[in-house]
């Protein structure tokens, strides 16, 4: 439920043998509360309502870029490109003065391409390169903009009421279930030696014209995260923007008193061979097809972190906890990322009849993506616990459909007339796309023993399909929950003077 700006969710427990409905405030906070003396941090139980009044953030980016190219001709059959551009990305806190300053971004490039035969008809080509990111505006808005974020836990059921919203922090949910916290800075700190995030790429390909107009091809794709910039907590509970691994984040604390833990180095690394076959439009008709095989994997899902729906690049919840990285990154645990589709089928074609219909059709098929256990966390209100190694349950379904485009001109005097009909999903299958990947429903599990009496702080076993010790507490876990869309039509007209 969200209400009065704040996001409230409602959860239940058992005390003693007495079941407890509690609820979770999360909002955003206009200015740190006072520091606790108990603590040395900011305390939570001084929220009210006056720490919820709107934030605006007047925000600043500035980027400058420059690149030298040039090309080469070595012979009659073989053509060199080489290149280097230098980028600089400057971001600034709300009150104007500089928060992030990247300087060094150098990125080198280098591509050939070799006709074998020097008629034209075949072709190898080499490129390779680095390209650096340019991070978008939600870190200058968010990191920033002074965005404090608040977790309040207290027994009052403002959801049946909400003309009276209790933002307070109850000290008894705090003290005997959830703590509450707060999380972020007046002005997120930055590495002072924080270096730009940036991918190395490599396409090694070759193309051949084996008839009249047809053309088939063959390459490999190898591309690399070298370097990543994200945010992480730190002990004082404030986030600090850097590169995991390095500098400031070499290691990394349990948001619930364990580690510090080793922070793993961000990995994500695609892997990937397409052959592909071009007709050019002759005799009426082309196509185009491509089958590409493929291998996605690492422990960071990159800018969007497709595991959690999290759209908020280089200051998402990846780093945020060490707990997120258990099962995921530690110990060299890499595996098959989100969104990771070993085999996929595409076709493209068209004919122009010789009556004026012209008809085209694009269909797909393609391999399912991992199915991995995630845990709820309190800390953050969403599961980004690893709990098991990433597709240890397997993949989805593989998914199939088809598109069809048809159009038929009228000519007149004046104006040409055009009736369009586009069929969506023309085989209607609905198959299903995504299944409910949450292992509990609350803070079930954990992948750090924090609490227990024996070797506090270590590492708890990944979960494994079939665990009877571990076994999922939520009933809809592995089924499905997202289906393809149904068939639809679209119908329409062009008129063209």
């Amino acid at each position: 439920m969200f209400s009065g700006g704040q996001r409230i969710l409602e959860f239940s427990t058992v005390i003693n043998g007495q079941p407890i409905t509690y609820y979770q405030h999360g909002l955003f906070l206009n200015r740190l509360p006072p520091i606790d003396p108990a603590t040395g941090k900011p305390d939570p139980f001084q929220i009210d309502s006056t720490y919820i009044t709107p934030l605006v953030v007047n925000s600043k980016d500035d980027n400058y870029a420059v690149y030298l190219q040039d090309r080469y001709r070595i012979g009659t059959n073989l053509t060199l490109d080489l290149g280097v551009r230098w980028e600089r990305q400057e971001m600034y806190h709300a009150d104007g003065s500089v928060a992030l300053d990247l300087k060094k971004n150098w990125a080198p490039r280098v591509g050939f391409v070799w006709d074998p035969k020097g008629n034209g008809s075949s072709k190898v080509y080499v490129s390779w390169g680095y390209f650096y990111e340019t991070i978008p505006m939600d870190m200058a808005i968010r990191g920033f903009g002074s965005e404090i974020v608040g977790l309040t836990y207290n027994l009052d059921g403002a959801k049946n009421d909400p003309s009276r919203l209790n933002v307070t922090c109850d000290p008894y949910v705090n003290a005997n279930i959830q703590p509450c916290a707060i999380y972020g800075n007046a002005a997120e700190p930055v590495d002072p030696n924080l270096k730009g995030q940036y991918v190395q790429e490599i396409i090694l390909g070759g193309e051949q014209e084996v008839a009249t107009d047809l053309v088939i091809g063959v390459k490999g794709v190898y591309r690399n995260l070298e370097r990543v910039v994200e945010d992480a907590v730190t002990a004082s509970g404030g986030y600090v923007i850097g590169n995991p691994s390095e500098g400031v984040q070499k290691v990394d604390l349990d948001l619930n008193g364990g580690g510090p833990y080793t922070v793993p180095k961000a990995t994500r690394t695609f892997k990937g061979i397409e052959l592909d076959v071009r007709k050019r439009f002759t005799n009426n008709w082309q196509l185009f097809g491509s089958y590409l095989f493929s291998k996605l994997y690492g422990n960071y899902d990159g800018t969007y972190e497709e595991s959690t729906g999290q759209l908020d690049p280089n200051i998402n919840s990846a780093y945020d906890n060490a707990e997120y990285q258990i099962h995921n990154g530690y110990n060299g645990e890499t595996g098959p990322l989100t969104n990771d589709r070993r085999h996929q089928l595409k076709v493209n074609a068209s004919y122009a009849f010789p009556f004026g219909l012209n008809a085209g059709i694009s269909a797909y098929w393609r391999s399912g993506v991992p199915i991995t256990a995630y845990g709820y966390s309190n800390a953050f209100g969403w599961w980004g616990y690893y709990l098991s190694d990433r597709s240890a349950f397997g993949t989805t379904p593989s998914e199939y459909e088809a598109d069809l485009h048809l159009d038929y001109p009228f000519k007149f005097k004046a104006a040409q007339v055009t009736l369009l009909m586009d069929v969506f999903d023309l085989l209607n299958r609905q198959g299903v796309t995504n299944v409910d990947i949450h292992y509990d429903l609350a803070e079930t599990y954990e992948v750090i023993n924090y609490s227990g009496t024996s070797a506090p702080g270590t590492i708890i076993p990944a979960i494994k399909p079939g665990d009877k010790t571990s076994p999922p507490t939520n009933p809809a876990f592995g089924q499905p929950n997202q289906w393809q869309a149904p068939r639809s039509i679209r119908l329409g007209v062009r008129v063209s003077f």
